[in-house]
């Protein structure tokens, strides 16, 4: 119990974390030079926004925790938690986050593409998260309950067969992969010119890859690792509108620029 304690208060300490990672992302965007950078040109207002989808937060979280606790009391062969770091060593703890981030990122992929995508989950359940075609950093709390449950359980199941120690599981699910959700949800590309045609980077999402999933619905599942790419679901002018989002930011900095120089003059 009382590592259960400790367990839920480092949780929520890290969803205050990225809260106000959140708050700072948007303050630091709503300015004017970063105005060019912005994905779909819509006007939407941000705070309302954060409004709609604070419900969601709280859901999660407290689901989640929930989730974990049942896990934790299982007996240890069913779910083989460990909790001595010494047990497996510092390699595997950090080789367990690694693990999990790729595993929860195929997940992500996976049960977008052929679970809530599907007509009769997209209607009842992920409409929640799509109704917002400009997915601003708020959005990535914007799930119904029945996703939640998906996809908390889908991205547990791992420990069910691999060793970990919680702290591990608690910075890969809670730390990296919310980090990982909020580049996605910056609604603002900042990533530069070329990447999506690069040989290796290609291989990776950006801000205007998820952008687009919000604005078609039947493209772009993937999280981090582009299995778009891979497996034929990326929007098929992707490049383009990445390319053109560049165009747009370097006329306004060249506007700037000009604007600048006839002050000075």
């Amino acid at each position: 119990m009382q590592f259960l304690l400790i367990w839920a208060l480092l949780f929520f300490s890290i969803r205050f974390v990225t809260i106000g990672l959140t708050l700072a992302a948007h303050k630091f965007f709503n300015r004017h030079k970063w105005k060019a950078r912005k994905i779909n040109i819509a006007d939407t207002p941000w705070e309302e926004e954060l409004k709609k989808v604070k419900s969601g937060l709280l859901i999660g979280s407290v689901f989640r925790t929930g989730l974990l606790a049942a896990l934790f009391s299982l007996p240890q062969e069913w779910v083989p938690f460990y909790y001595s770091i010494g047990e497996h060593g510092w390699l595997y703890f950090f080789a367990t986050i690694l693990a999990y981030t790729v595993y929860f990122d195929l997940w992500f992929y996976i049960s977008h593409r052929f679970i809530f995508h599907q007509p009769s989950m997209y209607k009842k359940s992920h409409l929640t998260h799509h109704r917002f075609k400009d997915p601003m950093i708020p959005v990535r709390n914007a799930f119904s309950s029945s996703e939640i449950l998906i996809t908390a359980f889908g991205g547990y199941a791992l420990v069910l067969v691999m060793p970990f120690h919680p702290a591990a599981l608690l910075i890969g699910r809670e730390l990296i992969v919310q980090l990982i959700n909020i580049y996605n949800h910056l609604g603002y590309e900042i990533m530069p010119r070329g990447f999506t045609k690069h040989f290796l980077f290609r291989y990776f999402t950006t801000p205007t890859h998820h952008t687009l999933h919000h604005m078609y619905n039947n493209c772009n599942y993937s999280l981090l690792l582009n299995y778009d790419v891979v497996f034929g679901t990326q929007f098929k002018k992707y490049d383009q509108t990445f390319e053109a989002i560049h165009s747009r930011i370097e006329f306004a900095e060249d506007e700037l620029k000009n604007e600048e120089h006839k002050q000075v003059s």
